[in-house]
Protein backbone atom coordinates (compact mmCIF):
# COMPACT_ATOMS: atom_id res chain seq x y z
CA UNK A 1 0.00 0.00 0.00
CA UNK A 2 3.16 2.11 0.78
CA UNK A 3 3.89 1.57 -3.19
CA UNK A 4 0.81 2.34 -4.49
CA UNK A 5 0.75 5.92 -2.50
CA UNK A 6 4.39 6.38 -3.72
CA UNK A 7 2.79 5.78 -7.19
CA UNK A 8 -0.19 8.16 -6.72
CA UNK A 9 2.13 11.40 -5.28
CA UNK A 10 5.09 10.69 -8.33
CA UNK A 11 1.69 10.59 -11.41
CA UNK A 12 0.42 13.84 -9.84
CA UNK A 13 4.02 15.76 -9.42
CA UNK A 14 4.52 15.14 -12.93
CA UNK A 15 1.01 15.41 -14.61
CA UNK A 16 1.17 19.42 -15.38
CA UNK A 17 4.22 19.36 -17.09
CA UNK A 18 2.69 17.90 -19.69
CA UNK A 19 2.03 20.65 -22.29
CA UNK A 20 0.38 18.20 -24.82
CA UNK A 21 -2.45 16.35 -25.24
CA UNK A 22 -1.17 14.05 -27.34
CA UNK A 23 1.94 13.41 -25.67
CA UNK A 24 -0.37 12.71 -22.14
CA UNK A 25 -2.51 9.96 -24.30
CA UNK A 26 0.57 8.34 -25.78
CA UNK A 27 2.07 8.00 -22.19
CA UNK A 28 -1.44 7.12 -20.60
CA UNK A 29 -1.63 4.70 -23.22
CA UNK A 30 1.98 3.04 -22.75
CA UNK A 31 0.64 2.33 -19.15
CA UNK A 32 -2.17 1.44 -19.56
CA UNK A 33 -1.41 -2.08 -19.68
CA UNK A 34 -1.94 -4.82 -16.61
CA UNK A 35 1.44 -5.80 -14.90
CA UNK A 36 1.46 -9.65 -14.82
CA UNK A 37 2.55 -9.96 -11.20
CA UNK A 38 -0.68 -7.54 -10.14
CA UNK A 39 -2.72 -10.27 -9.29
CA UNK A 40 -4.73 -8.55 -6.04
CA UNK A 41 -7.77 -7.12 -7.20
CA UNK A 42 -8.04 -4.03 -4.92
CA UNK A 43 -4.19 -2.56 -6.29
CA UNK A 44 -5.07 -3.06 -9.90
CA UNK A 45 -8.63 -1.29 -9.33
CA UNK A 46 -6.34 1.58 -8.05
CA UNK A 47 -4.11 1.66 -10.60
CA UNK A 48 -6.92 1.97 -12.94
CA UNK A 49 -7.94 4.48 -10.81
CA UNK A 50 -4.71 6.54 -11.20
CA UNK A 51 -4.86 5.78 -15.25
CA UNK A 52 -8.08 7.42 -15.25
CA UNK A 53 -6.80 10.44 -13.09
CA UNK A 54 -4.47 11.36 -15.24
CA UNK A 55 -5.75 10.97 -18.69
CA UNK A 56 -8.43 13.95 -16.84
CA UNK A 57 -5.87 16.09 -15.69
CA UNK A 58 -4.02 15.89 -18.99
CA UNK A 59 -7.20 16.48 -20.67
CA UNK A 60 -7.86 19.65 -18.64
CA UNK A 61 -3.83 20.41 -18.91
CA UNK A 62 -4.25 20.37 -22.73
CA UNK A 63 -7.21 23.16 -22.53
CA UNK A 64 -4.96 25.22 -21.13
CA UNK A 65 -1.52 24.60 -22.74
CA UNK A 66 -2.35 24.04 -26.52
CA UNK A 67 -0.98 26.71 -27.57
CA UNK A 68 2.85 26.02 -26.48
CA UNK A 69 5.19 23.56 -28.10
CA UNK A 70 5.24 20.21 -26.39
CA UNK A 71 7.98 19.49 -24.23
CA UNK A 72 9.15 15.80 -24.09
CA UNK A 73 12.85 16.37 -22.97
CA UNK A 74 11.18 16.19 -19.21
CA UNK A 75 9.36 12.62 -19.55
CA UNK A 76 12.48 10.13 -19.21
CA UNK A 77 12.68 10.63 -16.11
CA UNK A 78 9.14 10.95 -14.83
CA UNK A 79 8.77 7.27 -16.60
CA UNK A 80 11.40 5.73 -15.19
CA UNK A 81 10.05 7.01 -11.61
CA UNK A 82 6.90 5.21 -12.79
CA UNK A 83 8.30 1.89 -13.54
CA UNK A 84 10.16 2.44 -10.12
CA UNK A 85 7.00 2.54 -8.47
CA UNK A 86 5.36 -0.27 -10.25
CA UNK A 87 8.56 -2.37 -9.34
CA UNK A 88 7.77 -1.00 -5.71
CA UNK A 89 4.33 -2.23 -6.01
CA UNK A 90 5.31 -5.75 -7.10
CA UNK A 91 8.04 -5.98 -4.38
CA UNK A 92 5.47 -5.22 -1.50
CA UNK A 93 2.14 -7.63 -3.46
CA UNK A 94 4.72 -10.12 -3.59
CA UNK A 95 5.64 -9.83 0.00
CA UNK A 96 1.73 -9.89 0.75
CA UNK A 97 1.68 -13.01 -1.23
CA UNK A 98 4.06 -14.72 0.93
CA UNK A 99 2.54 -13.61 3.61
CA UNK A 100 -0.41 -14.92 2.89
CA UNK A 101 0.78 -17.80 2.40
CA UNK A 102 2.78 -18.20 6.10
CA UNK A 103 -1.12 -17.50 7.17
CA UNK A 104 -2.17 -19.75 5.33
CA UNK A 105 0.20 -22.56 6.42
CA UNK A 106 -0.87 -21.51 10.36
CA UNK A 107 -4.47 -21.52 9.84
CA UNK A 108 -3.57 -25.78 8.74
CA UNK A 109 -1.85 -26.12 11.75
CA UNK A 110 -4.56 -24.41 13.62
CA UNK A 111 -6.87 -26.78 12.00
CA UNK A 112 -5.22 -29.74 12.88
CA UNK A 113 -4.33 -28.92 16.47
CA UNK A 114 -8.43 -28.39 16.78
CA UNK A 115 -8.72 -31.92 15.19
CA UNK A 116 -6.68 -33.61 17.91
CA UNK A 117 -8.60 -30.88 20.50
CA UNK A 118 -12.05 -32.58 19.36
CA UNK A 119 -10.97 -35.69 19.47
CA UNK A 120 -9.03 -35.59 22.80
CA UNK A 121 -12.64 -34.16 23.92
CA UNK A 122 -14.08 -37.59 22.48
CA UNK A 123 -11.81 -39.56 24.54
CA UNK A 124 -12.45 -37.24 27.68
CA UNK A 125 -16.37 -37.98 26.89
CA UNK A 126 -15.87 -41.43 26.51
CA UNK A 127 -13.75 -41.52 29.88
CA UNK A 128 -16.57 -39.63 31.88
CA UNK A 129 -19.45 -42.01 30.42
CA UNK A 130 -16.88 -45.40 31.22
CA UNK A 131 -16.84 -43.58 35.25
CA UNK A 132 -20.13 -43.06 35.69
CA UNK A 133 -20.74 -46.35 34.55
CA UNK A 134 -18.52 -47.58 37.12
CA UNK A 135 -19.28 -45.18 39.95
CA UNK A 136 -23.13 -47.11 39.49
CA UNK A 137 -21.56 -50.42 39.08
CA UNK A 138 -19.82 -49.43 42.31
CA UNK A 139 -22.74 -47.93 43.71
CA UNK A 140 -25.03 -51.40 42.90
CA UNK A 141 -22.09 -53.13 44.48
CA UNK A 142 -22.28 -51.16 47.42
CA UNK A 143 -25.87 -51.54 48.21
CA UNK A 144 -25.88 -55.78 47.84
CA UNK A 145 -22.52 -56.13 49.81
CA UNK A 146 -24.12 -53.87 52.75
CA UNK A 147 -27.61 -55.88 52.22
CA UNK A 148 -25.36 -59.21 52.39
CA UNK A 149 -23.38 -57.93 55.20
CA UNK A 150 -26.66 -57.08 56.88
CA UNK A 151 -28.05 -60.14 56.23
CA UNK A 152 -25.09 -62.30 57.22
CA UNK A 153 -24.46 -60.25 60.55
CA UNK A 154 -28.13 -61.39 60.89
CA UNK A 155 -27.85 -65.05 60.36
CA UNK A 156 -24.16 -64.93 62.70
CA UNK A 157 -26.42 -63.41 65.50
CA UNK A 158 -29.03 -66.34 65.45
CA UNK A 159 -25.69 -68.57 64.41
CA UNK A 160 -24.70 -67.25 67.84
CA UNK A 161 -27.58 -67.80 69.74
CA UNK A 162 -28.32 -71.04 68.56
CA UNK A 163 -24.13 -72.36 69.59
CA UNK A 164 -25.28 -70.48 73.03
CA UNK A 165 -28.07 -72.33 73.74
CA UNK A 166 -26.49 -75.77 72.13
CA UNK A 167 -24.01 -74.84 74.54
CA UNK A 168 -26.21 -74.18 77.72
CA UNK A 169 -27.39 -77.43 76.53
CA UNK A 170 -24.48 -79.39 76.40
CA UNK A 171 -23.43 -78.28 79.83
CA UNK A 172 -26.79 -79.05 80.89
CA UNK A 173 -26.50 -82.69 79.28
CA UNK A 174 -22.96 -82.97 81.34
CA UNK A 175 -24.62 -82.06 84.34
CA UNK A 176 -27.23 -84.58 83.55
CA UNK A 177 -24.56 -87.07 82.87
CA UNK A 178 -22.94 -86.70 86.08
CA UNK A 179 -26.44 -87.43 87.71
CA UNK A 180 -27.27 -90.27 85.23
CA UNK A 181 -25.84 -93.24 84.97
CA UNK A 182 -22.77 -93.20 82.46
CA UNK A 183 -24.45 -96.31 80.02
CA UNK A 184 -27.47 -93.97 79.00
CA UNK A 185 -27.33 -94.88 75.91
CA UNK A 186 -30.19 -92.48 75.08
CA UNK A 187 -27.97 -89.59 76.50
CA UNK A 188 -24.65 -90.39 75.26
CA UNK A 189 -26.55 -90.37 71.25
CA UNK A 190 -28.18 -87.11 71.84
CA UNK A 191 -25.25 -85.83 72.77
CA UNK A 192 -23.48 -86.89 69.93
CA UNK A 193 -26.00 -85.36 67.74
CA UNK A 194 -25.43 -82.05 69.40
CA UNK A 195 -21.77 -81.98 69.55
CA UNK A 196 -21.82 -82.82 65.82
CA UNK A 197 -23.97 -79.69 64.77
CA UNK A 198 -22.13 -77.77 66.92
CA UNK A 199 -19.37 -78.74 65.20
CA UNK A 200 -21.58 -78.00 61.90
CA UNK A 201 -22.74 -75.01 62.90
CA UNK A 202 -18.70 -73.73 64.21
CA UNK A 203 -17.91 -74.55 60.15
CA UNK A 204 -20.54 -72.31 58.98
CA UNK A 205 -19.49 -69.66 60.97
CA UNK A 206 -16.02 -69.83 59.83
CA UNK A 207 -16.89 -70.00 56.11
CA UNK A 208 -19.02 -66.84 56.40
CA UNK A 209 -16.36 -64.79 58.08
CA UNK A 210 -14.19 -66.02 55.03
CA UNK A 211 -16.31 -64.77 52.75
CA UNK A 212 -16.81 -61.40 54.28
CA UNK A 213 -13.13 -60.86 54.26
CA UNK A 214 -12.96 -62.17 50.66
CA UNK A 215 -15.25 -59.14 50.13
CA UNK A 216 -13.50 -56.87 51.60
CA UNK A 217 -10.71 -57.79 49.40
CA UNK A 218 -12.90 -57.37 46.40
CA UNK A 219 -14.28 -53.76 47.67
CA UNK A 220 -10.69 -52.35 48.39
CA UNK A 221 -9.36 -53.69 44.87
CA UNK A 222 -12.33 -51.60 43.15
CA UNK A 223 -11.71 -48.61 45.35
CA UNK A 224 -8.10 -48.47 43.99
CA UNK A 225 -9.27 -48.77 40.42
CA UNK A 226 -11.53 -46.08 41.07
CA UNK A 227 -8.73 -43.80 42.43
CA UNK A 228 -6.69 -44.84 39.12
CA UNK A 229 -9.41 -43.66 36.65
CA UNK A 230 -9.91 -40.59 38.73
CA UNK A 231 -6.45 -39.38 38.25
CA UNK A 232 -6.73 -40.21 34.12
CA UNK A 233 -9.67 -38.26 34.11
CA UNK A 234 -7.67 -35.38 35.41
CA UNK A 235 -4.66 -35.57 33.19
CA UNK A 236 -7.24 -35.45 30.16
CA UNK A 237 -9.14 -32.36 31.73
CA UNK A 238 -5.79 -30.37 32.18
CA UNK A 239 -4.60 -31.53 27.97
CA UNK A 240 -7.96 -30.09 27.10
CA UNK A 241 -7.22 -26.99 29.11
CA UNK A 242 -3.94 -26.40 27.83
CA UNK A 243 -5.04 -26.82 23.73
CA UNK A 244 -7.99 -24.70 24.53
CA UNK A 245 -5.24 -21.58 25.67
CA UNK A 246 -3.15 -22.81 22.74
CA UNK A 247 -6.13 -22.63 20.36
CA UNK A 248 -7.02 -19.16 21.62
CA UNK A 249 -3.71 -17.78 21.12
CA UNK A 250 -3.23 -18.79 17.80
CA UNK A 251 -6.42 -17.72 16.75
CA UNK A 252 -5.68 -14.11 18.11
CA UNK A 253 -1.97 -14.09 17.02
CA UNK A 254 -3.83 -14.51 13.40
CA UNK A 255 -6.24 -11.94 13.99
CA UNK A 256 -4.13 -9.17 14.86
CA UNK A 257 -2.32 -8.86 12.27
CA UNK A 258 -5.53 -8.56 10.29
CA UNK A 259 -7.50 -5.64 12.22
CA UNK A 260 -4.13 -3.37 12.21
CA UNK A 261 -3.99 -3.65 8.66
CA UNK A 262 -7.80 -2.60 8.43
CA UNK A 263 -7.35 0.26 11.09
CA UNK A 264 -4.30 1.33 8.63
CA UNK A 265 -6.35 1.71 5.64
CA UNK A 266 -9.37 3.66 6.90
CA UNK A 267 -7.03 5.86 8.36
CA UNK A 268 -5.61 6.30 4.78
CA UNK A 269 -8.74 6.82 3.78
CA UNK A 270 -9.78 9.13 6.32
CA UNK A 271 -6.88 11.13 5.21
Amino acid sequence: MAALALLSQQQASFLPQFSSPTAGLSTVASTSRQPDSMTDSSAYLHYLNLQRSCQRQILENSSVTATSPPNFGNLTPHFDLMENSHRNATSVITALAEENKKLRTDLEGSFKKALKLQQLELQYQKISRDYDDLVKKQEKRDQLEQQMHRKMQLELKNLTEINNNLNDQLELCYSQMDQYQADNLELRQELERLIAQSKELFAIKERQEVELEAQRDTLEEQRAHIVILDKALSNAQEKVLKLDEESVGKSFAYLLPKMLENESLQRREIN
